[in-house]
């Protein structure tokens, strides 16, 4: 074979390799955009929307107290209330206990691109022996479809309580200092 038979069919060699990298760096590029045309949208998206009013609310031990909010439906279908339910998460139940959803009863319609009225969401229950402190809930929304909201959270803020004695112990305390009381005048009368 001579050199420039042999050059020549280098440079076919070399041409072809660039001509299947630059295939295969056009399907890259093409299969990359298409991946992301189809996944980006729906990741930044939230098909529901949910939004509490007040965010904040306080309560002392014991109390039950009800979140209000909106929902915005952007899903594409017209929603009932009993289409949506929330998920609670990241919580201490030994403190927030008897978290329910209370929206959807009695049931109601939620046209695709509108917004809810303000509506009761949830209510919860602060357990009896729960200390002073900021608790919070986190909540997102999701209907039979499959579509959800962002998480939000909720913030609970129990107020401490001044111990009120009973009154039986009350009285317990003044018969016993009126007992001592007594005694005491009883002991000099004696003397």
């Amino acid at each position: 074979m001579s050199y420039a038979r042999l050059k020549a069919c280098h440079q076919k060699l070399h041409l072809a390799s660039h001509r299947s990298l630059w295939r295969f760096k056009t399907i890259l590029s093409i299969g990359t955009l298409l991946l992301l045309l189809i996944l980006l949208p729906n990741a930044a998206r939230a098909d529901l929307i949910v939004t509490l009013s007040p965010s904040s609310l306080s309560a002392s031990p014991g109390d039950t107290v009800t979140f209000m909010g909106q929902i915005t439906n952007i899903t594409g279908v017209d929603l009932n209330g009993t289409d949506m339910f929330l998920n609670f998460s990241g919580f201490d139940p030994t403190a927030l206990i008897d978290v329910n959803q209370v929206f959807g009863t009695p049931d109601f319609l939620l046209l695709d691109h509108h917004i809810s009225p303000l509506i009761d969401l949830f209510s919860l229950t602060v357990a009896p022996t729960t200390a002073s402190g900021t608790y919070i809930l986190a909540l997102s929304l999701q209907d039979i479809n499959n579509n959800t909201s962002s998480t939000v959270d909720a913030e609970v803020i129990v107020r401490g309580t001044v111990p009120v004695p009973e009154p039986s112990s009350g009285l317990m305390g003044m018969i016993g200092i009126a007992s001592l009381v007594a005694m005491a005048l009883g002991h000099k009368k004696k003397h």
